[in-house]
């Protein structure tokens, strides 16, 4: 999905995925992932993208993060419930 006027990437889930939404925010942008109840990216939001983070979280769609993102991801994260039947 493009949006001209505010830059966003955004990959969402495929429908019906279970999980959460789990995300950080620094002064430049914030990166959304959408994890399912495996530890998998299903999807995910970035505002300001740069164009090697977007290309990075393409990349990790369908696997699991490794533990050092999970550490990193866990001290500045706020989790997001899905509900179910919205992604």
């Amino acid at each position: 999905v493009k949006t001209p006027s505010y830059r966003l990437a955004l990959a969402p889930p495929p429908a019906g995925t279970r999980g959460a939404w789990v995300h950080q925010t620094d002064e430049q942008r914030t990166v959304a992932r959408f994890v399912d109840e495996h530890g998998v990216l299903r999807g995910f939001g970035l505002s300001a993208p740069a164009p090697a983070l977007r290309q990075g979280l393409l990349a990790e769609l369908g696997s699991a993060p490794n533990a050092a993102k999970l550490s990193n991801m866990a001290s500045t994260q706020t989790v997001i419930p899905a509900k179910a039947g919205i992604p």
